[in-house]
């Protein structure tokens, strides 16, 4: 529903009056048995809106049409929601059926995917709190969408909200006019799910309402999504979420009837748990967000910040014990003379001064004062480069060194990670969070490759992204090696265009050096082995 999809097709129906009423202004689309005209609206106040024009060659098939349909419009036509898009019209004339509906100025969400791998999960959140009410109101009136997918939502130019547009009733009359060129739909597409039973009506909306998240929150389709040899949807291979969202997902689409959440409205209840992440999600950019690879050296892969929320990439920092001085002591009185009440009491307060005295001195050796967490975008320090003290807080070794599945999780999340670093806004605290040494200096170092793809305009779009298995896996104290099989579909876009050079679908071996910095593990350097 972008402006630039409706630049005219055919000249010659430029300022053709429909029904007395509609000024053509563009023919934005035609085959054999339709036609799609934006046109403005000569009554009120001339707004644009779009017409879809069937040819049915005779005046009965058309005045049949019309019959057939237009109760299911009227209702439709009667919700009357900001976030729908309205039915203005629609009527036969001769041989011809017109259905008018409001221009929505705008890219659907399947647009958006185009130019970004995936939407983060705040932003998804916040998409569902958006849309939710928008299901609820059209289920009050007993009426489903029927065809919801990411073509279903446009993300409104004007206000950057999601409008309803594209239904069911609008596709079953394109479908009966000319049953051929449309894709299937959501749920045809899942009909092979080893599901209890079909989702139908209201059901089948919150049912698809689910997989689309899921396309948006992944950039994958359905088919990807669903594991056939469990049986199983296997979709957070693709990218990691919090406990709540993954909860609501899993209910959306659940195989069996009686897992799945009932309405819209107890879909929203499930939303507003404290598990889940805020939804203080930035307005989703007209420009694609971007992403970069692990293959070259030069490009080092980024890690994932990912506005739909990975996992922690920070451990909690330990607390450190606090010591309080000790009181002093109570003296009893015992009955002796004022002079030697006077003694007892001064050695008994001298010893209680210097053996506070001594506690705290104690205390200060092995306990010092914690340095402040280093803030958001700056690197954490260095302590290898400081001297050490009895003084200085040794860096706490793990009471065992990582193991093979903690190094392949490090390296996972480094993978998604690369999906925000190497794409606007070229977050820079997952680098901070996750790397370390070489790697960390190559990345954040002014003529980097973060700082040229910034310069040109450029970014790396990620699809699959996978650790195939675990060829070699060493440890050694504070140092480890491990070697992966990595299977990466990445693409560079510079000025929007894509550079094949730099672009692939590959499984290469690659050999990441780990480090223990600041307490917690880190990518030292990677290289790519084969």
């Amino acid at each position: 529903m972008q402006s630039d999809e409706l630049d005219p097709v055919d000249d010659s129906a430029l300022g053709m009056l429909i029904a007395d009423r509609y000024l053509v202004t563009k023919l934005s689309a035609q085959t054999e048995w339709q036609k799609t005209f934006l046109a403005a609206d000569q009554l009120g106040t001339g707004q644009h809106c779009i017409i879809q024009e069937f040819d049915l060659q005779q005046k009965t098939e058309a005045e049949a049409l019309v019959k057939e349909f237009s109760p299911r419009i009227e209702r439709l036509r009667a919700v009357g929601h900001l976030q729908i898009q309205h039915l203005i019209d629609f009527f036969a004339d001769n041989t011809r059926v017109y259905l008018v509906q409001e221009y929505v100025e705008g890219q659907t969400y399947q647009e958006l995917l185009q130019t970004r791998a995936s939407l983060s999960e705040p932003e998804v959140v916040q998409w569902l709190e958006q849309v939710l009410p928008i299901l609820s109101e059209l289920h009050s009136h007993n009426i489903s969408h029927g065809h919801l997918s990411p073509n279903a939502f446009v993300l409104r130019q004007s206000d950057q909200s999601p409008v309803l547009v594209s239904f069911g009733v609008i596709q079953d009359l394109q479908t009966q006019v000319s049953p051929t060129g449309f894709q299937p739909s959501l749920l045809e597409q899942v009909r092979y799910l080893p599901m209890d039973s079909i989702p139908a009506g209201t059901a089948a909306d919150l049912f698809t309402l689910g997989i689309t998240a899921l396309i948006l929150l992944t950039g994958q389709q359905p088919q990807s999504l669903f594991d056939p040899q469990t049986k199983a949807w296997d979709w957070e291979r693709w990218k990691r979420v919090s406990d709540g969202l993954s909860e609501v997902l899993n209910r959306l689409v659940a195989l069996r009837t009686a897992d799945r959440l009932s309405s819209a409205q107890e879909v929203l209840a499930a939303l507003n748990t404290p598990s889940l992440p805020p939804t203080q999600a930035s307005p989703i950019p007209s420009i694609p967000p971007q992403y970069a690879p692990d293959s070259p050296p030069t490009m080092a892969s980024p890690p994932q910040t990912l506005a739909v929320s990975p996992p922690p990439l920070t451990d909690p920092q330990t607390q450190h014990q606090v010591y309080t001085s000790p009181q002093p002591l109570k003296v009893q009185p015992s009955g002796l003379q004022d002079w030697q009440k006077a003694i007892l009491i001064g050695i008994g307060v001298g010893t209680a001064i210097l053996c506070g005295f001594l506690l705290l001195r104690s205390s200060w050796a092995p306990v010092s004062q914690p340095s402040p967490s280093p803030q958001a975008a700056q690197p954490s320090p260095n302590t290898s480069d400081i001297p050490s003290t009895s003084i200085t807080t040794p860096v706490p070794s793990p009471s065992q060194p990582i193991s093979e599945q903690e190094a392949s999780n490090l390296v996972n999340r480094w993978l998604q990670a690369k999906r925000v670093i190497f794409a606007p806004p070229y977050n820079r605290q997952p680098i901070y969070d996750l790397t370390t040494d070489a790697l960390l200096a190559d990345l954040t170092k002014s003529d980097g490759p973060i700082a040229w793809l910034e310069n040109n305009n450029a970014y790396y779009q990620f699809g699959v992204q996978r650790i195939d298995a675990v060829e070699q896996f060493a440890a050694d104290g504070n140092n480890a090696t491990i070697a992966v099989r990595v299977t990466e579909e990445r693409t560079l876009l510079i000025n929007g265009r894509v550079d094949r050079n730099e672009s692939d679908f590959a499984t290469r071996s690659v050999r990441y050096s780990l480090r223990l910095a600041d307490g917690q593990w880190k990518i030292a350097d990677y290289r790519v082995v084969r």
